[in-house]
């Protein structure tokens, strides 16, 4: 792409075909507009597949850089460059790197864009998930005026599986909604998923922050995940911070003043709790997160990952 401040990119429409991008990259992308609904395509109800985009985007509310809204599938997606929110919207935000809504899937999705919000529910890969978002990744580091983040989904209706934030999450203010390692706020099931990054702004007492979900409400599942972030702030949980929920096999190190989640907490807890660094390098460790997986979706090796477990299908 030639883009650039005379040269701003255009959403297209619906996409409803297969576009196969055969591993090439998509470079200069350059949207600037703060018009709500921007990204390549407004709607996908295709597949997009095997492609990288680098973009420097200043987006308004309810925007992805693939797309607005997927229900269609994509998979094996990278995003590289700077995304920022220009919102003029009292709702704020709403942005993922990869889409705003998703209602089909996300398969392979990877984020190593710097995203910075304003308000609203941000997330490394999309805003806002009702459908299936598997084998995902973050690593770019993820900032919002306000209110909620996820490394992975800022606020999630449905299943996200096996999926991995190693990018630090913070804010600029005291106030936080739900912020969390791989979703902030999370109304459906969270499976197989891990955190390395940390959490939270030292001098700042950003509230509601768990290592892999703010909030997990009542219908929400948190099973087997660990993190091994660092905290900051208030109301903390080495893996939730509030959970009306269920919480499983969930573990974390604790690297603050916080447990596995709030005291008043009124949701189930089982067999989670907190281990030291050493502990989850062991094979031992690798065979309680195996458990309760048909197929074994956790493997660990010394030489990867800093010695933690990590997913199968890295290797891949």
């Amino acid at each position: 792409m030639q883009g650039s401040e005379t040269n701003k990119w255009e959403p297209l429409g619906t996409f409803e075909g297969t576009l196969d991008g055969n591993e090439y990259n998509i470079s200069n992308l350059y949207i600037n507009d703060s018009s709500t609904s921007r990204g390549m395509f407004l709607n996908n109800k295709g597949t997009i597949e095997n492609l990288r985009i680098i973009v420097e985007a200043y987006v308004g509310a309810y925007s992805g850089i693939i797309c607005v809204t997927s229900e269609g599938k994509i998979q094996n997606v990278r995003i590289d460059g700077k995304i920022e929110s220009i919102s003029t919207s009292a709702g704020g935000s709403w942005l993922g790197s990869i889409c705003y809504n998703n209602t089909g899937e996300i398969i392979k999705g990877y984020n190593y864009a710097e995203i910075k919000g304003m308000m609203g529910f941000i997330g490394g890969i999309c805003s806002q998930n009702y459908g299936i978002i598997k084998q995902c990744k973050n690593e770019g580091k993820i900032w919002n005026s306000n209110t909620n983040i996820g490394g992975i989904v800022g606020i999630n209706y449905q299943n996200v599986d096996e999926c991995i934030n190693k990018g630090d999450i913070s804010t600029n203010t005291n106030y936080s909604s739900a912020e969390g390692g791989i979703i902030g706020k999370n109304h459906g099931k969270i499976s197989n998923c891990y955190n390395l990054g940390n959490l939270g702004t030292v001098n700042l007492q950003e509230r509601y922050i768990g290592g892999i979900t703010g909030a997990n409400q009542e219908n929400g599942e948190v099973v087997n995940c660990y993190s091994t972030a660092e905290i900051i702030g208030a109301y903390l949980g080495g893996i939730v911070s509030t959970n009306s929920g269920k919480v499983t096999n969930c573990w974390f190190v604790k690297k603050g003043n916080y447990d596995i989640q709030l005291s008043t907490s009124t949701g189930i807890l089982e067999s989670s709790g907190e281990k030291t660094e050493d502990e989850m390098k062991e094979s031992t460790f690798l065979d309680v997160l195996n458990a309760g997986n048909v197929e074994t979706i956790w493997k660990i090796d010394s030489r990867k990952n800093n010695g933690y477990p990590y997913l199968t299908w890295e290797d891949e």
